[in-house]
């Protein structure tokens, strides 16, 4: 879905803000505001990110918008 909606835009602006990342030992939780833009529309959304460390690496387990 991803690819659809980004293939042939002649410009693409990406901008994230207002990053927090709170941490409790192995696990983690980052939010933000996520811009996007290009020639027809632009979305604002609040994204958070939820981490777990695994085996030395921080991996995303769950994504949520709004």
């Amino acid at each position: 879905m991803r690819t659809t909606r980004i293939m042939g835009k002649k410009k693409i602006i990406h901008d994230i803000r207002d990053v927090t990342v709170k941490v409790d030992g192995a696990t983690a939780v980052v939010t933000f505001t996520q811009i996007y833009e290009d020639e027809r529309m632009k979305m604002t959304d609040l994204k958070t990110l939820h981490w777990v460390q695994r085996d030395g690496r921080w991996q995303i387990t769950r994504e949520t918008t709004g």
